[in-house]
């Protein structure tokens, strides 16, 4: 028994300097104060990192067709009707009102009206009441305010007549008294109109619609030609009358015949062909997975009896198993005093372990796990739908996911959509480019559990790219990185023999969700 004492004496020398060497190195770990970084993200590596990124997905970001929009813009307006209201005040196009010089002296205000005559290639009418001179030095004035001043110094006032190119010249008296007349006379003769209007033959005709509803038509052609509108003072006359037609989808329009031309003019123009748009959409799941591990497992058995004063006794190891066992084996827990083996979600997949023995009481074993798994996966989803410029398309594939509620009323089952949604409004501009309203929402739902959570990926946006081009809309980049480590305090902090009593874990993974988009014109 002395001898076999003897003999072990070296392994416990061993294994109480590295119990030793763990508490000196326990000591300094724990020693002072713990210091912590303002912040465990480096910023400006992270910004450095990340721009390349931001340049590439802005290469294929949405472009549009640059081209010359005067053709475009000429052709984009439709002349239907003019409607022209009288001024008397007001002479012609301000922006022709050039400026003028005037030097005159003690000049008779009929002369001076037919300078400007002259210059301004107007027409003057000067009445028998007006008389005396004038007297004016003006320099870059424009003539009807130079007229205007010269007219108010002289008690005078102008009636222009726009039409004829003729403005008559009359004191301020005789203008009042005429424009009195002439109110008076256009509504004497407004009231006439009326009545010989209401004489008017009243025409109907049958509209057959191709692209349109009758009732948005009507809407259109109701508010253009006052239809439903409060009549003014003197107007009170029937009306154009308009009429649907649903089984045919026919307007049945009965007006005069000013304003069947009208209603003419607009259903032409607005009754076309509405373009039809090819979208196309691809939502790209993309998951990459980097994992290593390396990790140990030390055990032993040791079995050691003696006598000491004629009293015996024995001395026997237990692991984390909790008891000792007869002989050592691999791959288990038991006789284990440290079990860091490799710990992956995938299974470690490599190991190699050794059995030794020490004379005939003591028994070691050392296993060493490790791992490398890298995984890659792509999911592909590709909706694609027809709609007409400026109606919205919808289309939907799931599930609907069950859920239970208690109330009241007892429990009931409610159920949620679940699952790849796509909803578009294209409106086509007409210069090779489309505005795009877009909706995309992408669900995954874990049936794995009893009330299944469901993960939700939307992107909701406008934007305007060409016709027929296939660009990025969004995107979510979501990057998991986790460097670990877990060790017997003391001694997995020793230089090199602390990997003995170690286990490290690396894992990075990434995930990428982009939405493509392909809009068409057909």
């Amino acid at each position: 028994m002395k001898n076999k004492m003897k003999r072990n004496n070296p392994v416990a020398k061993i294994l109480l300097l590295l119990l030793l060497a763990g508490c000196i190195k326990g000591e300094k770990a724990f020693d002072g104060k713990l210091i912590e970084s303002k912040s465990m993200l480096d910023q400006k590596q992270f910004i450095k990192e990340t721009e390349p990124r931001l340049e590439e997905s802005a290469k294929y970001g949405p472009k549009i067709t640059e081209i010359d929009e005067t053709n475009i813009r000429e052709e984009a307006s439709t002349f239907i009707n003019k409607e022209e209201a009288q001024g008397y005040v007001s002479v012609g196009d301000a922006s022709e009102a050039f400026p003028i010089d005037i030097n005159v002296e003690n000049v008779d205000i009929r002369t001076f009206t037919q300078m400007l005559s002259k210059i301004t290639g107007v027409n003057f009418l000067v009445s028998d009441e007006v008389s005396g001179y004038v007297t004016a030095e003006l320099h870059d004035v424009p003539w009807p305010n130079a007229l205007d001043s010269v007219l108010n110094l002289k008690s005078l006032a102008k009636h222009v007549d726009n039409k004829a190119n003729v403005i008559r010249i009359h004191s301020q008296d005789s203008i009042v008294k005429l424009e009195s007349f002439d109110r008076q006379r256009r509504e004497d003769l407004q009231k006439t109109l009326v009545l010989e209007r209401a004489t008017e033959p009243f025409y109907t005709e049958v509209f057959k619609l191709f692209y349109s509803k009758p009732d948005k038509m009507k809407a259109v052609l109701a508010e253009v030609l006052g239809i439903g509108a409060a009549p003014t003072a003197g107007s009170a006359m029937p009306v154009a009358q308009i009429t649907i037609d649903t089984r045919m989808n026919q307007l049945i329009v009965k007006a005069r015949k000013e304003d069947m031309e009208i209603a003419k003019k607009l259903i032409a123009k607005l009754d076309s062909r509405t373009k039809q748009i090819f979208i196309e959409a691809f939502i790209v799941e993309a998951t990459d997975d980097f994992e290593t591990a390396l990790g140990t497992r030390l055990g032993g058995n040791f079995t050691q009896g003696f006598t000491n004063q004629g009293k015996n006794f024995n001395v026997r190891s237990t692991g984390l198993a909790g008891t000792a066992a007869n002989a050592v084996a691999a791959g288990d827990t038991s006789a284990t005093f440290t079990n860091m083996s490799a710990i992956s979600k995938t299974g470690v997949t490599s190991g190699i372990g050794f059995l030794a023995g020490v004379g005939d009481a003591v028994d070691l074993k050392f296993e060493l796990s490790a791992l490398e798994n890298k995984g890659l996966s792509k999911v592909i989803s590709n909706p694609r739908l027809f709609t007409l410029d400026n109606q919205e398309a919808v289309i939907f594939q799931g599930t609907q996911v069950p859920y239970s509620t208690t109330s009241a009323d007892g429990t009931k089952i409610e159920f949620k959509d679940a699952g790849l949604k796509l909803a578009v409004t294209p409106s086509v501009v007409g210069d090779g480019n489309l505005m795009l309203a877009i909706a995309v929402n992408k669900d995954t739902v874990d049936l794995t559990q009893a009330l299944p959570p469901i993960t939700k990926s939307t992107i909701t946006t406008n934007l305007v790219t060409k016709d027929g081009s296939i660009v990025v809309i969004g995107g979510i980049y979501t990057q998991t990185k986790a460097d670990g480590s877990d060790k017997v305090p003391g001694l997995g902090d020793i230089p090199v023999a602390g990997k003995l009593f170690r286990r490290d874990n690396n894992s990075n993974s990434k995930k990428e969700l982009m939405i493509f988009i392909s809009p068409k014109i057909l």
